[in-house]
């Protein structure tokens, strides 16, 4: 595991994108939503990078992707979706559709499962969605995610926010204000937990 190193945090740019989706592709291969939509490895390898891809793009200009750098290079992202949005809207969402049925193929009609299951938990209070927080792995456990955190888009405008997570990270969430809310039970393999930040109350001065 590498020591600690600066990380540095900025908004992604359009140079970005290529950098953004192989982190979140690397990340994600032992995630367990992941895991259950691409049971067979190989697969997971191949699918799920393009169908990132398409999710990012269903989700542009519709929050912000903010990135973390180390010696220049992207070794973190995190992905907001801005309070008020509960969905990519229409139009981006027939604007992905393509790309995300040929990545997920056979698998879309288990995309859209736990997709409108994950969706229906959504609270209706505006917030501040956390869609997706992934670390390369070779820097992961060495503060990568924790400098996206500090500094994310709902701590700095005092706003609520909500995320979901496998059971054991909910310790490290927790750590950053976040309150477990809620389990979604996709299926009797797939439990995921939603979590809520609220922002402490008070003087701002």
């Amino acid at each position: 595991m590498p020591g600690p190193a600066a990380v540095a945090v900025r908004t992604a740019t359009h140079a970005d994108r290529r950098a953004v989706a192989d982190v979140l592709a690397a990340a994600f291969q032992v995630e367990p939503v992941y895991a259950w939509l691409f049971p067979d490895p190989a697969v997971r390898r191949r699918r799920l990078r393009p169908l990132l891809r398409a999710a990012l793009g269903r989700h542009r200009d519709h929050g912000v992707v903010e990135v973390a750098q180390v010696d220049g290079a992207v070794v973190g992202v995190a992905v907001w979706e801005a309070p008020g949005d509960t969905g990519p809207g229409v139009g981006r969402t027939l604007l992905a559709l393509p790309g995300t049925v040929w990545a997920a193929r056979r698998r879309f009609p288990a995309l859209l499962r736990v997709g409108g299951a994950l969706h229906a938990a959504r609270p209706a209070t505006p917030h501040w969605y956390l869609s997706h927080l992934g670390v390369a792995p070779e820097r992961q456990g060495a503060g990568v995610g924790s400098a996206l955190l500090r500094a994310m888009p709902p701590l700095r405008e005092r706003a609520p926010a909500y995320l979901e997570c496998k059971p054991a990270h909910v310790g490290y969430y927790e750590r950053f204000g976040f309150a477990v809310s809620a389990e979604v039970v996709v299926d009797p393999t797939l439990t995921v937990v939603t979590m809520w930040y609220e922002p402490p109350r008070g003087d701002t001065g």
